[in-house]
């Protein structure tokens, strides 16, 4: 358990953005959580299936497989693990995030977002799912 009685996650980042990826695991590894990176849906889906994490954040505009795809996926696999989607496209975003919360995703974020926004939305969001089995 870390600070406030939060558990420790595996979290699986996914964006296409190299820069957005650092900047979210340097945020996370502080808080102590695991960080493991997927520049697409694809990857992503692979870690999934491999690592089990406690926690995705992902973007929604990415090559190969997006998002939205990401998220469907997931939830045909009847996974529960909370999905935090992120978006920057300045036309779409708002239909976007819409869209991803319908399908599943946990809490949306739209770019650009500041640090303590990830933090303080990370939280909230391992506090509120249910807590793995160990």
């Amino acid at each position: 358990m870390g600070p406030a009685g939060i558990f420790m996650a595996t979290i699986l980042i996914v964006d296409d953005d190299e820069c957005v990826r650092e900047l979210l695991v340097l945020t996370l590894n502080q808080l102590g959580h695991t960080c493991v990176e997927a520049a697409d849906g694809n990857k992503a889906i692979e870690l999934f299936r491999l690592l089990c994490p406690d926690l995705i954040i992902t973007d929604i505009s990415m090559p190969d497989r997006d998002g939205i795809e990401l998220i469907m996926d997931l939830r045909l696999e009847a996974s529960k693990v909370p999905v935090i989607a992120i978006s920057g496209n300045s036309k779409l975003k708002p239909l976007y995030l819409q869209m991803a919360r319908k399908l599943g995703a946990f809490e949306v974020l739209s770019k650009p977002f500041t640090l303590d926004q990830v933090r303080s939305l990370v939280s909230s969001v391992l506090s509120a799912a249910p807590q793995p089995v160990r």
